[in-house]
């Protein structure tokens, strides 16, 4: 079978703080690799190009042409 992917809407990613602001990410973002995912070394910056939910990875972000897990990266920001 085949993964079916579904967005809310692929350029924008929503964000929410621990003390619950919300903040509206839209793509291209940066983000930083903190567990290899094909082909980006860890360490490395990326561009991520679109947003997908996914029921194998969750949140899935497009970099390159090539579909990431979200929990490989690490988004930072200031609220």
């Amino acid at each position: 079978m085949k993964e079916q992917i579904e967005f809310g809407s692929e350029d924008m990613l929503y964000l929410v703080n621990p003390t619950g602001l919300l903040r509206t990410l839209r793509t291209p973002f940066r983000a930083l690799c903190i567990k290899e995912s094909i082909g980006i070394p860890v360490g490395t910056w990326a561009f991520v190009d679109a947003v997908y939910s996914s029921r194998l990875f969750m949140i899935a972000y497009q970099i390159n042409g090539n579909l990431h897990p979200y929990n490989h990266f690490q988004i930072t920001i200031n609220f």
